[in-house]
């Protein structure tokens, strides 16, 4: 056992060093430095080298090797060498727990406060040296699978009559995201480079296939208002209608679930105004389960002419003492039925406390689910596609009405959760012709960096045109044009980047 230096007399470092170091948002020179310690970090290696990887071959009767052309960028390793103290043997235990906790992460970014560019990195080595004192210098090393290096993020508005000419600082290609707002309906979407590489998804229409409406609004509730909904009968839902359902200006929630020793709950509906054969119906809903105690269904059916079910889509938590939210989308009604999602996220908890869509789809005899939730970018995220063919013909009968259901167990305590948002599709059967993709008011992103596509939020990479790519930017001026002319709008985001 050594025997440590008491540092009472000439203080504590402070962490106001020409450089610290900060991993995935946390400043660790701060961080781990107080009355007691510090951390501080010495110097870092790495930051400038440039290693290219030249691809060569052997050529038999040829002196050396046949060198291709083009380079790649090796990946990159940073090593940051720092001092750390501590005035006792636990505290130094206690300081080293809090560094390694602080060093997990993976591709996450790094940044030293005397340059303002940082790099994505996860952790490699953790180099500790003999425990003799309570003074010790340590070695950090980073892997950087991306060698480069970024700037602060840049952006550029994008017209949506001319093209944009966008400067590019740094010294290495970026990989841009476009953020595109749809004025006016359209089939496809383009954003081009210098006439010379694309993106795109959907096509243009002709004189010999022209553009149709293939999803036609038929209803859309945006839960402002309880006007035009009733209550809904017995039998239409699988429990008892008890209590009251409204809303508060943006949802529909509950307010009273009545009384009932088993699944009870307020149901409203609203009918068409003409049943329809083939469908696409989407809730956006809320369910926060943040107790393990909560216990609770958010219900969703769809109801043929004489009030049966044809679907229904659910969110509920039926597990008493655990946390645990299940999906469910089903094409039929309680007795003869077909689940295409019956279960809970891929990761089991990543739909609690959920927010986000609910959506089934009825094309002819084909059937599609979906589920996913919406982070705080709109981006969809944990989703969840289930396909299914009705080849014995079970559910055809057409799609007349629409109920929204939430319902308490006993007296368990229900969760928060309502109805943000219900929207009923038609969908139109046309031999021929060039469906639109989006309409006023949708958001399309093309994210170069990850190389994913979205329609308001949600990806939709089976629309990408078969010659479309991800392109980067080089440094310099670089002329961007969106397209069709007039109908997109937007901005194209980049970090400038170095080598």
């Amino acid at each position: 056992m050594y025997e440590f230096v008491d540092l009472s007399e000439r203080g504590t470092r402070s962490a106001s060093s020409s450089i610290q170091t900060i991993f995935n948002g946390a400043n660790l020179d701060q961080m781990l430095t107080n009355e007691t310690g510090s951390f501080q970090t010495l110097t870092v290696k790495g930051r400038s080298n440039v290693n290219n990887r030249i691809n060569t071959q052997e050529v038999a009767g040829m002196d050396g090797l046949l060198e291709t052309e083009g380079t790649t960028l090796s990946e990159r390793t940073l090593e940051v060498k720092y001092q750390i103290e501590d005035k006792t043997n636990e505290g130094l235990r206690n300081r080293y727990n809090d560094l390694n906790q602080l060093l997990q992460g993976y591709q996450k970014q790094l940044i030293f406060t005397d340059e303002d560019k940082y790099f994505y990195a996860t952790l490699s080595v953790h180099d500790v040296p003999e425990e003799d004192s309570n003074t010790l210098i340590g070695k950090i090393t980073f892997l950087c699978s991306n060698p480069v290096k970024y700037g602060e993020e840049d952006e550029a508005y994008l017209s949506s009559t001319d093209a944009t000419t966008v400067f590019i600082e740094g010294t290495a290609n970026t990989k841009p995201i476009f953020e595109l707002e749809v004025l006016n309906k359209l089939t496809y979407a383009l954003v081009a480079k210098d006439d010379s590489e694309y993106m795109m998804i959907g096509q243009p229409y002709d004189i010999e296939n022209q553009e149709y409406e293939k999803y036609e609004n038929v209803l859309f509730e945006d839960a402002s208002s309880l006007t035009g909904w009733a209550s809904a009968n017995a039998g239409e839902v699988n429990g008892t209608i008890a209590g009251e359902m409204k809303s508060n200006g943006y949802r529909f929630q509950t307010v009273d679930y009545g009384v009932g020793s088993s699944w009870h709950g307020p149901a409203i509906k609203q009918g068409l105004s003409n049943a329809i054969t083939d469908f696409r119906v989407e809730a956006k809903v809320t369910f926060r389960n943040t107790e393990a105690k909560d216990i609770g269904r958010l219900e969703i059916y769809g109801l043929d002419v004489h009030g049966n079910q044809l679907f229904k889509l659910a969110m509920k938590d039926i597990l008493g003492g655990k946390k645990q939210s299940f999906g469910e989308v089903r094409a039929g009604g309680g007795s003869t039925n077909h689940f295409l999602i019956a279960e809970a996220g891929d990761k089991g908890w990543e739909w609690n406390d959920f927010e986000g869509v609910l959506r089934i789809e009825r094309d002819g005899k084909h059937w599609t689910a979906y589920i996913a939730r919406m982070n705080d970018e709109g981006l969809h995220t944990a989703s969840r596609t289930r396909e299914w063919d009705d080849n014995e013909g079970k559910f055809t009968a057409d799609l007349a009405q629409i109920v929204l259901h939430t319902s308490q167990n006993g007296t368990y305590q229900a969760p928060m959760q309502g109805i943000d948002s219900v929207r009923v599709e038609k969908i139109n059967q046309q031999s021929t012709g060039v469906p639109y993709i989006a309409g006023p008011g949708d958001k399309i992103v093309f994210n170069h960096r990850t190389k994913e596509i979205f329609i308001n939020g949600e990806i939709r990479k089976d629309l990408k045109n078969l010659g479309a790519r991800h392109f980067s930017l080089p440094p310099g001026y670089n002329i961007v044009s969106v397209l069709p002319k007039g109908d997109v709008k937007g901005v194209v985001k980049w970090n400038p980047t170095y080598r």
